[in-house]
């Protein structure tokens, strides 16, 4: 006979050694921890989800309960895979949405089959599995299209969109997204988000294509479509991607402008995370600008912010652009110190886009110090890592400066093909084929983050 939920509760508190209250602290009761133990008592799913977290266990152990599962437990095991994803926990997201998938079938539940898979090709798509997200999906867009779903056929296609893009091909994300703005005029669905969303990848699509003047103008439609909905949290992002699409044009003052606005409403939200990317954000846009005075401050306050949560490698990152505003600034012993302190929080050995950037602002810190043999082996470090992960921006600013170190050395024959492929590179990057500065992008959850 199978367990209940609250014989699953009990034992997998016995077996932590646990006691009802030490399980029911420190927001819970030990009376209602003994009501759900002895099955008087069904928790809420933030109840059982807190049980979960603190018993280490899958939400999903709990629903493999004694007796057939219900329509009431199908939409139980969706919320829990829903919230699992928003919280980036997709291992228990994938485990909860099989199980809900599983049930919709045997309840003959088209319209949560849908939204089974269409959770669990997300969930496959942010642990990097993008032939079964891809294929998932794909399957949920048939039965939703089948079952005339607008509602659901249009949140698969943004899903379909944002795995295209994640794939670097803007042009398939385009035709999705095209398919959903035709569906959202024809049916006029009354969620507003799905507008904005829309919109907001249409417009990371058009940046892939360094169709910069159509992306703003999608971004400011989204932004327009966000104001009425009070999503705080949207509009940030959407200010930071018109600000990154400003950016790509080579417009640094209105980059500056809407970089800013995204700072102060996720400063409103508390949302320290956002904050410390963009105020990296503004501090390189500053540097691009000629002024790394006025980047300062911004780095500066990004590092404490990383350090202040405990993001290692963003601090990282961070850090190797302190060292570069610095070293501009003069300041060859701080730029050293910021340097040598990213390298502390990078893996041993790591080939991180991070490590490349840290070795390449290293390059010039110790070609400043006027050891020119060792910042070309740096320089030749952070190429062979920019190569390895195919970071196009970043291979050409890597080009750049190890041929500027070879010309310095006095060998003009090794310097020339890397500045002609730096060239090269740099005009793709104009044509937009690379997309947006991938520091730039939307800060936002696994459902929009590319």
């Amino acid at each position: 006979m199978s367990e209940s939920l609250g014989q699953r509760v009990r034992r997998a508190r016995l077996e932590l050694g646990m006691s009802q209250h030490q399980l029911a602290a420190p927001d819970l009761s030990k009376s209602l921890i003994s009501l759900i133990e002895n099955d008087r008592l069904r928790p809420s799913l933030k109840t059982l989800q807190k049980i979960s977290e603190r018993l280490q266990k899958p939400l999903t152990y709990f629903f493999e309960v004694e007796g057939p599962l219900s329509a009431k437990d199908l939409r139980l095991l969706l919320e829990i895979g829903e919230t699992e994803l928003a919280r980036g926990r997709f291992p228990r997201a994938l485990e909860a949405f099989q199980s809900a998938l599983d049930l919709a079938r045997s309840l003959g539940d088209a319209q949560a089959e849908v939204r089974a898979m269409t959770g669990l090709g997300v969930a496959y798509r942010e642990t990097g599995t993008l032939e079964k997200a891809e294929a998932t999906l794909g399957e949920a867009h048939d039965l939703a299209r089948a079952k005339g779903d607008s509602n659901a056929l249009v949140r698969v296609l943004l899903e379909l969109a944002t795995l295209a893009l994640r794939q670097a091909k803007p042009r398939q994300a385009l035709g999705h997204l095209h398919a959903a703005l035709k569906i959202l005029e024809e049916s006029r669905l009354p969620d507003p988000s799905l507008r904005t969303r829309t919109l907001m990848l249409r417009g990371i699509a058009y940046g892939q294509l360094g169709q910069f003047t159509e992306a703003i103008t999608s971004f400011e439609e989204a932004l327009k479509a966000s104001a009425g909905s009070g999503d705080l949290a949207r509009m940030g992002e959407l200010y930071a991607e018109i600000g990154a699409a400003h950016r790509a044009s080579g417009n640094l003052e209105e980059a500056i402008r809407y970089m800013q606005q995204a700072r102060e409403t996720f400063e409103a939200l508390e949302d320290l995370k956002r904050v410390g990317v963009i105020s990296r954000n503004l501090g390189m846009i500053l540097m691009e600008r000629g002024d790394p005075q006025g980047a300062l401050p911004h780095l500066e306050r990004s590092v404490r912010i990383t350090e202040q949560i405990g993001q290692e490698h963003s601090r990282a990152y961070t850090l190797a652009e302190l060292g570069r505003c610095r070293l501009a600034l003069g300041d060859v012993v701080g730029a050293r110190k910021a340097c040598e302190e990213a390298k502390r929080f990078l893996p041993p050995g790591s080939d991180s886009a991070e490590q490349g950037r840290v070795e390449l602002v290293m390059a010039q810190v110790v070609d400043a110090e006027g050891q020119v043999d060792q910042a070309i082996d740096h320089a030749r470090n952070a190429l062979g890592i920019f190569e390895k992960l195919g970071l196009t921006a970043d291979l050409a600013r890597a080009r750049i400066e190890l041929g500027r170190l070879l010309l310095k050395k006095g060998v003009p024959t090794e310097a020339a093909p890397l500045l002609w492929q730096a060239i090269e590179e740099l005009g793709v990057l104009r044509k937009g084929l690379a997309g947006f500065p991938q520091e730039m992008g939307s800060p936002s959850g696994p459902s929009t983050t590319l």
